[in-house]
Parts: C-alpha cells; sequence; structure tokens
C-alpha cells in the first residue's frame, strides 16, 4: 500500500489536498529544488517530473507559493515619499495664455495592521507658480504654498514576484496661502484657505531591493473637497466650495507620480 503524504492548502476552508508520494520524496523535493536563495533549480524539477516523483499539480500549487508569498507582512513598518510634479499651458483665448508650475512632496509613514494593509499619516508640501501672459508681456504672476497632514490606508495586492498592485485611501486637512500681483508687483490678492480631502488613488510597486519599494501612481483618482476661501486684502469677500474631481481623463499618463517606500 502507498504511502501518501497529504499537504493542505491553507485556504481557510480546508478543501484542496495536494500529493506527494510519500515523505521522503516530499522531503528530497524540498532539499533539491530550492537553493539558499529560493530559486528554482530547473534541471532537478526535470528529473523529479520525468520519474513521477510530484505531479504538474504540486508543482503549479508550489509555484504560485512563491508568488503568493511576497506579501507586506504584519507589523512591517513603511517609511517613505512622493513627488508629484505638473507642468502645464493654457490657452485663455487668442492672444492670452496661462502658465502653471507645480509639485506635491509627500512623506508619510505606516505599519501594516495586518497582511497587506498598511494605516499610516501622511504630512504634505504643495509649492505652486503660475503666469497669466499675452503677446507682449507677463500680465499677472500668481504663487502659492500648500501644508497638509493626514492618515492614510493602503491595500496591497500581489500581482507576481516583486510587483504589486495597490489603492490608497486618503483623508487629509489642507492649508493654502495665495498671492496674486501684477507686473509693478502690487498685490491684487492675498487669498488663505482651508480644506479637507478625502480621496483614492491607485498605483504600481516594485521590490528594488529587500527593504526598498519603487511606486507609481495616479494621484487623486477619485477626490472629494469642501473648503473656505478669503481674501486678505477684501475680508468681506469669503468663499465656500464643494468640488468632486477626478484626474481620469486623456492626460492622465502625464500626471503620474513616482514615489519610494521603505519596508522594515
Amino acid at each position: 500500500m502507498a504511502d501518501f503524504f497529504l499537504l493542505k492548502l491553507s485556504n481557510g476552508k480546508g478543501q484542496t489536498l495536494l500529493f506527494f508520494q510519500n515523505k521522503n520524496s516530499f522531503h528530497f523535493f524540498m532539499n533539491r529544488i530550492t537553493t539558499n536563495f529560493g530559486r528554482f533549480n530547473f534541471d532537478t524539477l526535470k528529473q523529479l517530473l520525468m520519474k513521477g516523483k510530484i505531479t504538474f499539480a504540486t508543482l503549479a500549487f508550489l509555484c504560485c507559493s512563491f508568488f503568493v508569498n511576497a506579501q507586506i507582512k504584519q507589523k512591517s513598518v513603511l517609511l517613505g515619499g512622493k513627488l508629484y510634479y505638473s507642468n502645464a499651458i493654457t490657452k485663455l483665448n487668442d492672444r492670452t495664455n496661462s502658465k502653471s508650475n507645480s509639485a506635491i512632496i509627500i512623506l508619510s509613514v505606516g505599519q501594516a495592521i495586518k497582511q497587506n494593509s498598511v494605516l499610516g499619516v501622511n504630512l504634505q508640501f504643495s509649492p505652486s507658480t503660475s503666469y497669466q501672459f499675452n503677446d507682449l508681456n507677463v500680465q499677472y504672476k500668481s504663487q502659492a504654498s500648500g501644508y497638509g497632514a493626514g492618515v492614510f490606508y493602503r491595500q496591497y495586492k500581489s500581482l507576481a514576484k516583486d510587483f504589486y498592485f495597490f489603492i490608497e485611501a486618503d483623508a487629509n486637512y489642507f492649508y493654502l496661502k495665495q498671492t496674486v500681483s501684477d507686473t509693478s508687483g502690487f498685490k491684487l490678492q492675498n487669498v488663505s484657505q482651508s480644506s479637507v480631502q478625502l480621496s483614492l488613488a491607485p498605483g504600481i510597486s516594485y521590490k528594488v531591493f529587500k527593504n526598498l519599494h519603487l511606486e507609481v501612481a495616479i494621484p487623486q483618482l477619485l477626490s472629494v473637497q469642501y473648503g473656505a476661501a478669503k481674501n486678505n486684502l477684501d475680508r468681506s469677500n469669503s468663499q465656500k466650495q464643494f468640488a468632486i474631481n477626478t484626474s481620469l481623463n486623456s492626460t492622465s499618463l502625464n500626471n503620474l507620480s513616482v514615489g519610494f517606500k521603505l519596508i522594515f
């Protein structure tokens, strides 16, 4: 009677079993099939398949295991940053154009509260400059500096070895100060704005080294924002605004953010 060795999948339901012919073949496989770095020895694998010591079903399971095990472990600490930069020229009418440069710099720290789920905090700095000009000269110049802080929740999904898809939900508070001046430097507006924002951002993360992940994301794929602004030169002029925005359009690929994460 054959001495079967049962290997049970940890799928939480106890429905699937894989079989080696015996315990010796299992130990032989585990000792021969991997190196010290956990990579497959394909020559040994070929011999084992030809001799019938393992089945293709078992092989498929073990191959998948190498991918599934590439997870963000519970209690892992994440330290990271993200940079978003945009440069755009907009035609306002036949003779007037607007040119803008803006950046978002985000520093973040978080911890995996469970496997592949990270909760953390963000700090943000957002400088921007824009010009409105015609064929002759600059008409107006706008400068702004924004500061923000908030919390985020990120869910990772392993795609393949060292590749992850993630979706991040953020809740942030922002404070923005903006000045608009003419060519002589005279201030036309001095605006202060406070707002709260909820947003979603999907992205791809790649594990470059043991603790270093590089990532690309679409910032604020969907955002909901409520804010209040006032002109400090005219305190009677204040505004409140509620907005729902999306960055999913024909220029989405021109507005990607690039960042990194250190995971310990």
